[in-house]
């Protein structure tokens, strides 16, 4: 899509296209990102597991947060929600609306 804006000479497009920061990658060969929209990303590793949180008392209804931005699970073979807070070691677990302590985070 970038280069596809640039080739008609819309660089606004394209410059908004490159603030989108999204793609996958593979948790099991250390958080590699494989496929980025910014491909200069492709190839690194995601550092900043520190910046997530991890919402919730289940994964139906719980909320991952990384740099204060709600991020969206598509697919997920967890099943619960302290499976994904052990799954981002260093996610930092914050009270839930119904919980007085904070959830333990599998650190």
């Amino acid at each position: 899509l970038v280069d596809q804006a640039l080739a008609v000479g819309d660089r606004i497009t394209a410059e908004s296209y490159l603030s989108i920061d999204a793609g996958h990658g593979s948790v099991s060969k250390g958080w590699l990102i494989d496929c980025a929209i910014q491909p200069w990303k492709e190839g690194t590793f995601l550092n900043t597991t520190e910046d997530i949180i991890i919402e919730g008392e289940d994964m139906e209804t719980c909320k991952v947060l990384w740099k204060g931005q709600v991020w969206g699970i598509s697919s997920c073979s967890l099943t619960s929600v302290q499976e994904l807070r052990n799954l981002f070691k260093h996610g930092k677990p914050i009270l839930s609306p119904s919980s007085s302590a904070p959830a333990p985070s599998g650190s």
